[in-house]
């Protein structure tokens, strides 16, 4: 029986084994390694995004620097919304709670989303401040609208797609409820959110508005619009519901509609509004992958009452033989990963510095001693200081991403040193040559990836200067309506030059 208490737990228990399995096996990617430097330096913010997931890594290691210790927050992550989904929904029907509970948890992207990046602690902290938003509407209690508005201040920290909650739930109360409690419900939830609001525009007025530039000027350049970008969107969604899970939804339109009239009207709209902004900013641009997991959820608590019992069973069904093909294919990726990754194809070179780090640091040992390690690009040098515990600087005009390094590099202080770069191809030695008194090039050959060296001696800080920091200044284009404080980039570089 499906919809039992023991079966809930049966579910929860093998997932959880699954998932840590599968946290344990997988190497360290990029992205962690990248905010694993967050938590080695921890502090009120950081370029890319708020400051919470460095927060959380600096908790973390204190005690480990393990991968699979590292993404235990993340694997419980899913296994406690599932038990959240199950104990909400049973205030009203716990059979229901339970069938919804369990299919969340064995949906395909909640068993292999094990890593622990910014979306973690926003998925988090959404869940709880709906949920406490839901019981405030139940309970019409102002105690639990408050704790909801403290989640969502804890949701601004962890990444800036928390706005698009604060913007359903004005939605909800537009929709819902146009009178005097409505607004109180708004200015209670925006309230508690001033104090994290405050904190990260302190950080950015201090540091030239890195989280500003980053979001909303300088990761759009290029965007264009293409049909693309919409179709993938589009088989996204498909993928992550699943077709006859779709086919269910479709079917109980009307009793979907018919949740208007309650209040778990809510999940539908804190599901579906930050749905359709991404699909209209999907004209334009591509929807990540990741964009709406802290949204998920709440699909499933929605499901749980528009959809009968046995079709919530049949789709625990379907989802439990296409989660346990994923597993599969997990299982044999992990097992032999160069079976299906060949030389010379896009990711050959990544999966190589991921599973053979210590066999390429090993060849470079004989020039730690002398020389700086840097690199051109913020993932392989994220990796390699996750790996070889020193700080492997960016060098070179990057992109504009990931550009954390620009804080943690002084390139002032590595004027007349040695510095060795790496990376997977040459394409950028040519332009960082004439910033060294002399240059050597020599390669590192691991398993069939062939990764090249530029050793150059005696850095020229001012040559660097003129050249490759005059071209980086275009990220720090800071907008004119913007009002500044200090700025690390033109304060190190380029100080009492107006920006």
């Amino acid at each position: 029986m499906l919809e039992t208490r023991r079966a809930f737990f049966l579910f929860l228990l093998v997932t959880l084994i699954l998932k840590l399995a599968l946290a344990v096996s997988l190497p360290i990617t990029t992205d962690e390694a990248y905010f694993y430097i967050w938590g080695m330096a921890p502090g009120y913010g950081y370029y890319d995004h708020p400051p919470m997931v460095g927060w959380l890594f600096w908790l973390l290691l204190h005690v480990s620097d393990a991968p699979g210790w590292m993404r235990l927050v993340t694997v419980l992550l899913t296994s406690f919304i599932g038990w959240g989904i199950y104990r909400v929904i049973a205030l009203k029907n716990e059979e229901r709670g339970i069938l919804a509970g369990i299919l969340f948890m064995i949906m395909p992207v909640n068993m292999y989303g094990v890593l622990l990046t910014t979306d973690t602690p926003l998925v988090l902290w959404s869940f709880l401040s709906v949920i406490a938003f839901y019981l405030a509407l139940e309970r019409n209690s102002r105690r639990w609208l408050v704790a909801s508005g403290f989640f969502l201040g804890l949701a601004v920290l962890s990444k800036y797609f928390a706005a698009l909650l604060g913007f359903s739930y004005l939605v909800y109360v537009l929709i819902y409820e146009r009178n005097r409690e409505g607004a109180i419900k708004i200015v209670i939830l925006y309230g508690m959110t001033l104090p994290a609001l405050l904190l990260n525009l302190a950080w950015n007025y201090n540091n030239c508005w890195g989280n500003y530039m980053f979001n909303f000027v300088n990761r759009n350049e290029g965007d264009s619009l293409g049909y693309i970008n919409i179709i993938y969107f589009v088989l996204m969604w498909v993928y992550f519901l699943i077709p006859p899970i779709l086919f269910y939804l479709y079917r109980r339109r009307r009793e979907l509609q018919a949740l208007g009239k309650v209040n778990e009207r809510l999940f539908l709209v804190v599901f579906f509004v930050p749905l359709l902004i991404f699909f209209l900013l999907s004209f334009g641009k591509t929807i990540g992958v990741h964009w709406a997991w802290s949204f998920y959820a709440f699909i499933f608590m929605a499901m749980a009452f528009a959809l009968s019992k046995l079709e919530l069973k049949n789709s625990i069904k379907v989802v439990s033989v296409v989660t346990g093909l994923h597993v599969v294919v997990f299982a044999i990726l992990i097992a032999s990963p160069y079976t299906f990754v060949k030389p010379g194809s896009n990711y050959y070179d990544d999966v190589v510095m991921g599973t053979d780090h210590d066999v390429f640091l090993n060849e470079i040992a004989k020039y730690r001693k002398d020389y700086k390690l840097a690199s051109l690009n913020y993932s392989i040098s994220a990796l390699m200081t996750y790996y070889a515990k020193e700080n492997v600087s960016v060098i070179g005009y990057g992109t504009k991403r990931a550009r954390h390094d620009d804080i943690m590099t002084d390139f002032r202080k590595l004027d007349g040193q040695n510095i060795l770069v790496f990376y997977k191809n040459t394409e950028g030695f040519a332009a960082l040559a004439p910033m060294f008194e002399s240059v050597r090039y020599e390669t590192v050959k691991v398993r069939e990836a062939t990764f090249y060296l530029m050793l150059g001696d005696k850095f020229n800080y001012e040559k660097y200067r003129q050249t490759i920091l005059t071209q980086v200044k275009h990220w720090y284009q800071i907008p004119h309506f913007l009002p500044h404080g200090a700025c690390y980039f033109y304060d190190r570089y380029f100080p009492g030059e107006k920006y």
